[in-house]
């Protein structure tokens, strides 16, 4: 079944209208009647938004059409979740609630970032500890594989049971890390790590988001 009749199917099933849809989208009702008769596709994000107001998985619709399997292929959805990377309180797992995704190219992140991209995760960082790299209200995407220090960079790490951070590690000798703010109005301090049972690396950062380019 291609795409235009699968979503056709899906809007008799919901009893959901072309116009419903285009408000949602923010297009035409022109253009999901073209969408229905598969004379166009919408593309990635538009899909993304349809499968929202439809309440089904996105990989159900998008690879419903040829281009649409292309682009569903081609395209990465990573999870932003709620919690939050701050001097503060706050917590993080695989369980914690998605509160929306972002869609991007898969190969950019397989490429420029040397990682891969389906081991990504996004979370939302506050506090101005890490002005100018990093300000309040953008979210870091971060690789959950590396769960150890490997090498001096920015890592999220939780020092105890309610508490994560984003910070830049310097990795010393003795089994010790130099824990570092890009603010200078935050000190940097050393942790033992051979006496410090509470302390996990959730992940390292791959990579900076602002609010702006993420759009939500």
């Amino acid at each position: 079944m291609g795409f235009g009749k699968r979503l056709k199917a899906l809007m008799a099933e919901k009893k959901i209208s072309q116009d419903v849809i285009a408000l949602h989208c923010g297009v035409s009702q022109a253009a999901v009647s073209k969408w229905c008769r598969e004379e166009s596709e919408p593309n990635i994000e538009t899909i993304h938004k349809i499968a929202e107001i439809l309440k089904i998985d996105f990989l159900e619709l998008a690879t419903a059409g040829a281009e649409s399997r292309r682009l569903a292929i081609k395209t990465l959805k990573i999870p932003i979740y709620e919690a939050e990377a701050s001097a503060g309180h706050g917590c993080f797992n695989d369980t914690e609630a998605v509160e929306n995704y972002l869609m991007i190219d898969r190969e950019t992140f397989r490429g420029e970032l040397q990682c891969d991209p389906d081991n990504l995760a996004i979370i939302r960082v506050r506090g101005d500890s890490m002005k100018p790299v990093i300000k309040p209200g953008e979210m870091v995407v971060i690789d959950k594989t590396v769960n150890t220090f490997v090498t001096d960079g920015i890592y999220v790490i939780r020092l105890d049971l309610d508490v994560i951070v984003v910070k830049r590690i310097q990795i010393l000798l003795g089994r010790r890390i130099n824990v570092i703010s890009a603010n200078a109005d935050y000190p940097p301090y050393q942790i033992d790590l051979a006496d410090s049972e509470g302390l996990a690396v959730i992940g390292r950062v791959m990579a900076i988001i602002s609010m702006e380019k993420v759009g939500v």
